[in-house]
């Protein structure tokens, strides 16, 4: 089938092969200024390692355990979290462990042979130092001062900086590599965090995430197949995006200037090998990712993200970004996506008004032929750009709201994951999503959160609450495909023990795959406790699960991965966990004191999510 190529989408792929391009390394805010090579190099050129003393940290090397990334992000709100009578002015708009963070990212997880390889973030302790003796690495070394909200902070008021790790699971022994350090960013952002996969001869990519107009992606693959002793840098050099803005705005009937260039990375990235041996000798990487729009922007993306694809192909040395595609660029939007050989399914919502927060409709297209051509879940295809409110309701699920006006949302669409039975354009896709019936965006006790998904029954679309047990927009679940159906595990918090932060109890529960059904609630760890009757120090400690990401490809023996800690507050090892499909739970080990002769160490039966 030929593909039908826009005006628009030509000048896109014109303007990028005329684009020199621009190079993450030289961004002073995207990279962590002491990262070393393993052989000495600073990997900042404008370092003299001779100057970095107790500061310095090698890439690729082991760490001695696996600990996540506390964070928090929002200004405070005022909630008697605990239910005391009193107000605790600092509940901020999400936070906790963001090892596995965002439900946006994918795969964070991958199962190829007999291993299963995965990405998380996390601090990371400097050289010279140990578990017992040990120098956290901080934004504010080097110069780069970027502080998260205070209560994340550790003990020296700094910032921990953004490690990105990569480990992998053997089936085999039921056992996990000791994680290396892939990157290191100067930021505290887990918004920044990696995706993994493999191509067809078992090479791992790493594709770290930019963030925003300012700090930009890298791309890392390893330097033999399945292997993730080391890394080598293929990062490639990436589009400004202004010509592509430009197409957008004529596309939708505008005139207006654009404020500016900035470098623009690969945002909310999600990463899928499509084997296609007649592309690129064996085949590429299809990414559906995020790209955001400045102030001067005007009212196609003023401020807003907007969803592209494009190809990442590697051959040589180096990998480059190819047909790169607008996909939804009206106000502004958020994708999840998941991928199986050439079967391609996305979802994603819109923000009325250009509002972040005022987030809210469903819409879905999927692609039989690894994202050359996009259709509705009719089938019909989807003209590209869509950048109206019309073009919108072609792909609509369900439309709780004009995109086209601006005011009040009554109900936000928080999409978590994304599935499909079938294949080809016979795909029955499930959309699993948290919606929200509150007047605004903030963290809630009384706010209606549930958990349901949409199912396409072939004809028509079926929206099916799964759960009233969820209580915040952040609470993040994953499907996971078993049999005809789908196992769901998600944080399970009941309305007695709501203490408005993201996360829960782990727990998982069923549903059809291809009907309405939904049964089971099984708690898999201890449930949450109640606030009312919580002790003193009950804010400290919180132990809650969230980010629960679905393994590409996985075996009942490792279908899941999420993070466990405290969502109030820093707390020194914030441990991450793995499931199987029985709900046994795995705890990755915070400290690892053995290795065994294949390089792994055994998971923990421990499933608390404080040391």
């Amino acid at each position: 089938m030929l593909r039908k190529i826009s005006l628009a989408s030509m000048l896109c792929i014109s303007a990028f092969s005329a684009f020199a391009g621009q190079n993450a390394w030289q961004d002073d805010h995207n990279v962590y200024r002491y990262l070393k090579s393993p052989s000495g190099e600073c990997k900042n050129t404008k370092e003299d390692c001779a100057d970095l003393q107790a500061y310095s940290v090698t890439q690729f090397k082991k760490a001695d355990g696996f600990n996540g990334m506390p964070y928090g992000l929002g200004g405070t709100t005022a909630i008697d979290v605990d239910n005391n009578g009193l107000a605790d002015y600092d509940v901020v708009k999400y936070s906790g462990n963001k090892a596995t963070y965002t439900a946006k990212h994918a795969p964070t997880a991958v199962k190829q042979g007999s291993y299963s390889y995965f990405v998380y973030s996390g601090e990371v302790i400097l050289d010279n130092y140990s578990l017992t003796n040990k120098k956290i690495g901080t934004t504010a070394a080097g110069g780069c001062d970027i502080t998260t909200t205070e209560k994340f902070r550790i003990s020296t008021n700094k910032s921990p900086a953004l490690g990105i790790y990569v480990a992998r699971f053997n089936h085999n022994t039921g056992k996990v590599s000791e994680p290396v350090l892939v990157h290191m960013k100067c930021t505290d952002d887990p918004h920044d965090n990696a995706v993994i996969n493999l191509d067809q001869a078992g090479y791992v990519y790493v594709l770290v995430s930019g963030r925003s107009t300012s700090r930009g992606n890298f791309v890392f693959k390893s330097s033999a197949p399945n292997s993730i002793e080391s890394f080598v840098d293929y990062t490639p050099l990436m589009d400004d995006y202004a010509d592509h803005f430009k197409d957008l705005i004529a596309a939708a009937g505008q005139n207006f200037p654009l404020s500016g260039t900035h470098y623009r990375g690969i945002n909310y990235p999600k990463m899928f090998w499509i084997d296609d041996p007649a592309y690129s000798k064996n085949g590429y990487f299809r990414l559906i990712y995020t790209v955001y729009c400045n102030s001067g922007e005007t009212q196609t993306c003023k401020s807003t993200r907007q969803v592209y694809s494009a190809k990442m192909v590697v051959d040589g040395s180096k990998a480059s970004i190819q047909d790169i595609t607008p996909i939804a660029a009206y106000k502004g939007h958020y994708a999840i996506a998941k991928a199986r050989g050439k079967d391609v399914v996305i979802a994603f919502n819109v923000h009325p008004g250009n509002k972040l927060d005022d987030r809210t409709n469903l819409y879905y297209m999927h692609s039989f032929d690894g994202g050359e051509n996009w259709f509705n879940a009719k089938n019909q295809r989807v003209s590209l750009p869509i950048v109206s409110p019309e073009g919108l309701k072609t792909v609509a699920v369900r439309e709780y709201y004009d995109p086209a006006t601006i005011g009040g949302i009554g109900r936000r669409i928080y999409m978590k994951d994304i599935d499909f039975m079938s294949s080809g354009m016979a795909k029955k896709p499930t959309i699993l999503y948290v919606g929200s019936l509150s007047g605004d965006h903030q963290p809630s006790t009384l706010a209606d959160h549930y958990l349901a998904k949409a199912r396409w029954t072939g004809t028509s679309w079926s929206n099916v609450r799964l759960a009233n047990q969820v209580d915040h927009n952040y609470s993040s679940g994953m499907l996971h495909p078993n049999g005809s159906d789908y196992r769901v595990f998600y944080p399970d918090t009941s309305d007695e023990k709501n203490n408005a932060m993201a996360g829960g109890a782990a727990a998982y529960l069923d549903t059809g795959g291809t009907s309405s059904s939904v049964w089971g609630r099984t708690l898999i760890s201890n449930d949450v406790v109640d606030p009312e009757t919580g002790s003193s120090s009950y804010l400290y400690n919180l132990c809650e699960y969230n980010y629960f990401k679905s393994v590409l490809n996985g075996s009942n023996d490792f279908v899941g991965i999420f993070a466990g800690g405290n969502m109030h507050q820093y707390r020194e090892g914030a441990p991450i966990f793995i499931v199987d499909l029985a709900g046994n739970i795995k705890r990755l080990p915070t400290s690892i004191n053995y290795v065994d002769g294949n390089g792994e160490v055994s998971l923990e039966n421990s499933e608390a999510c404080h040391n």
